[in-house]
């Protein structure tokens, strides 16, 4: 095969990554809900979201006026509960276990009213998996694509040898 063959099957490869990287940041948004709440103390919200197994939840909380105290957790469809940390701007992430509705539950332990962003995102595996060959895909592309200059100079560095050679009594 000749080499600007491979340069040019190189950036091919490099515009399918793209696409392929595109569509998954695509989904991924998609999927990604942004939720405002106040929370009274002692009360809690609910976010609820459809999730299939092996699919990846992931939220964030972020507090919006003050630091008070809040607790976390998922609730699978079984009535698990998932809690993670409850910090100040906590987040968490997991893969689910079960196919159904997963809820966010996030309850204001403090005593002051609370403004939160809660942030809550499912991907579906297939979009990481579409998410990573599009990494493997954009570096085979770069490297078949760096390949031509990287043989040229490696000829022109050859030839100068070989003229120098020759010059040699």
């Amino acid at each position: 095969m000749d080499i600007k063959t491979v340069g040019r099957i190189g950036v091919v490869i490099v515009l399918v990554s793209l696409i392929l990287f595109g569509s998954s940041i695509f989904y991924i948004s998609r999927d990604t809900s942004s939720y405002s709440h106040t929370i009274t103390p002692g009360s809690s919200i609910e976010i609820t979201k459809e999730a299939a197994v092996s699919e990846y939840l992931s939220y964030k909380i972020l507090f919006v006026s003050s630091s008070s105290s809040i607790s976390s957790y998922l609730s699978s469809p079984d009535g698990t509960h998932y809690t993670f940390s409850h910090t100040m701007n906590t987040s968490g992430s997991m893969m689910a276990v079960q196919s159904g509705p997963w809820s966010l539950i996030v309850t204001n332990t403090g005593n002051t009213t609370e403004n939160v962003e809660v942030v809550f995102s499912i991907v579906p595996q297939p979009v990481f998996f579409m998410l990573y060959i599009s990494l493997a895909l954009l570096a085979f592309g770069i490297a078949a694509i760096v390949l031509k200059p990287v043989r040229n100079a490696a000829i022109r560095w050859n030839k100068k040898r070989e003229e120098k050679k020759a010059l040699r009594p």
